[in-house]
């Protein structure tokens, strides 16, 4: 199963999305590659270091290597599923990847709100953004791996 993972800069949402994803995929012992992108990254840049304090104060093991990729970087992958952050984002990969087709799909799922930016907002945002990714990160890993086992 390979998981792609997309925000917009690739320094929050998505390194938490991907954390989170390969947690929850190895204490359930599945066999998931996942990576994340950014429709805009800046290619090279760290991961949002309040990002990386809050996924290790939380017990989490965050690559603390991680570097920024655009979206395009990862595209040469055959991606089982591409999560988002909104519906914008959605429309933005499907218009560059159309083939990807039903593969992209909103991390917070159909009727989710959308997963804020807590990008430079302060420890409260990226609390609250952890808290709304921790669950559903949990949903997908279990969804994906075990489909008959959960409602869509």
């Amino acid at each position: 199963m390979h998981i792609l993972v997309v925000c917009s800069a690739n320094r929050c949402r998505s390194v938490m999305a991907e954390t989170l994803i390969r947690h929850y995929a190895d204490h359930l012992d599945q066999p998931i590659f996942v990576a994340s992108a950014g429709l805009h990254a800046q290619r090279g840049q760290p991961a949002d270091p309040m990002t990386v304090r809050l996924l290790q104060r939380r017990g989490y093991t965050p690559r603390v290597q991680h570097r920024s990729r655009t979206l395009q970087e990862l595209m040469h992958i055959e991606w089982d599923c591409v999560l988002v952050m909104d519906e914008e984002q959605r429309q933005a990969v499907l218009a560059r990847y159309p083939a990807l087709g039903r593969r992209v799909l909103l991390l917070g799922r159909d009727a989710g709100p959308a997963i804020e930016d807590p990008y430079r907002q302060g420890w409260l945002a990226c609390q609250q953004t952890l808290n709304h990714i921790e669950p559903l990160a949990q949903y997908w890993v279990e969804r994906l791996t075990h489909p008959q086992s959960l409602a869509s």
